[in-house]
């Protein structure tokens, strides 16, 4: 597979490898994108769902290490801001592997980074049923919200 480096960095095989190749798609990279075929609309839907995962495993981690809610809420936002997770997808060279839309002419975007970030989260969620330890550890692989993982976490 071509994307096997992607989940060599994540610490984590995929199932269905099409979720990973979803993940890795940036919206508007699909020319078969139609209304009857919703999915092929990118990597957004993967994104919104991994964008909430990644806020709950912060505020999860942050709440259990016995930080306050405002805290937490400055952790989010720094955290699971676009530029934290566009320089993890650059850190981890990631980026390599997004499919990109004809319009960016092979340049990667700060928003299209974090997208794919957060649908890599959202593709394990799902991939994983929904298995937060296995999220969380992923999480942490790609280098977010490290100050929790190495604490005595219960994950």
């Amino acid at each position: 597979m071509a994307y096997q480096p992607v989940q060599d960095i994540l610490q984590y095989k995929f199932r269905n490898p099409r979720l990973l190749e979803e993940a890795l798609h940036a919206a508007g990279s699909n020319p078969n994108t139609t209304r009857e075929n919703p999915r092929a609309h990118g990597n957004k839907g993967l994104a919104m769902i991994g964008d909430a995962v990644l806020r709950l495993v912060i505020v999860d981690d942050g709440i259990i290490n016995g930080k306050t809610t405002q805290k937490c809420e400055q952790i989010c936002r720094v955290e699971a801001s676009n530029y934290v997770l566009s320089r993890t997808l650059v850190k981890r060279k990631i980026y390599k592997y997004v499919k990109l839309p004809p319009c960016q002419n092979g340049t990667i975007s700060q928003g299209i980074c974090a997208s794919t970030a957060e649908a890599l989260i959202g593709a394990v969620w799902i991939d994983s049923e929904r298995d937060s330890t296995t999220v969380h550890r992923v999480i942490h692989n790609l280098g977010i919200a490290t100050e929790f993982s190495d604490d005595d976490g219960w994950w």
